[in-house]
């Protein structure tokens, strides 16, 4: 009977403590006067600001120095840059955050406030001027930026390959892109059919992808216990990437 009352319990004081320190390190990037970090995704999309770009942030320059962050915390950066692709090293200056979470809160509600703790979400910033956002090519590509270079040729070169409709639910059900839910036609037909929560990557998807990979492990000649480890590295690299 306790355990339960102990885990909800737990579970509120680590919330609790992961929301303090995402509104402390709110606090620290809107006060700096310079962030550096990874774009980890980069969506095309129309008007001024064509690239919208997660930029997850790796350092903070407080006006003395650089100072690491402790936890991945993003920004969602709106530029008319087309020429940044994620995996790029990117350095911000002169940014304003807009859309900051408390005042979130207020106009829309808690559930969009808890979508920024959710995702580590810090703001958004729209990069034009002052605002000046550039890459950083004397930086060394980190393992981590080549997964995601990797990972993003991967998703254009199928773009390429597979018809316009089949790539929208493709993409939005195993890479999370929202190509299909952002295709009218495509959103009212899974509407109509109570299948909306398809289009978002879940453990349903996860579930789906693991199946067919283990399908195909099973296939090779190896032991049991190779197959069940291979078939466990390429789900985590699925769900981290």
């Amino acid at each position: 009977i306790i355990l339960p009352f102990l885990f909800f319990f737990a579970a509120a004081i680590s919330l609790e403590l992961n929301q303090e320190a995402h509104d402390h390190a709110a606090t620290l990037i809107k006060n700096s006067q310079r962030v550096e970090g990874v774009a980890t995704r980069t969506d095309q999309q129309e008007g001024r600001f064509s690239n919208k770009i997660t930029l997850e942030i790796e350092s903070y320059f407080d006006g003395q120095k650089n100072n690491l962050l402790k936890k991945a915390y993003y920004l969602t950066v709106f530029s008319h840059y087309k020429n940044i692709r994620a995996g790029d090293r990117l350095k911000l200056e002169n940014y304003t955050i807009n859309n900051d979470q408390k005042k979130a809160v207020l106009e829309t509600g808690l559930a969009w406030g808890h979508y920024f703790y959710k995702e580590r979400l810090l703001g958004f910033v729209f990069a034009s001027y002052p605002c000046k956002i550039q890459k950083c090519y004397f930086s060394e590509p980190s393992l981590y930026q080549q997964l995601i270079k990797k990972r993003e040729r991967l998703f254009f070169g199928l773009e390429k390959k597979i018809n316009r409709e089949t790539f929208q639910l493709f993409s939005s059900i195993f890479f999370g892109r929202k190509l299909a839910t952002n295709d009218t036609k495509n959103r009212e037909t899974f509407a109509k059919w109570g299948l909306s929560h398809y289009l978002a990557r879940s453990g349903l998807h996860i579930a789906i992808f693991t199946m067919m990979w283990f399908f195909l492990i099973f296939l090779l000649p190896i032991s049991t216990t190779f197959r069940y480890l291979t078939l466990l590295t390429i789900t985590l690299t699925y769900a981290a990437f």
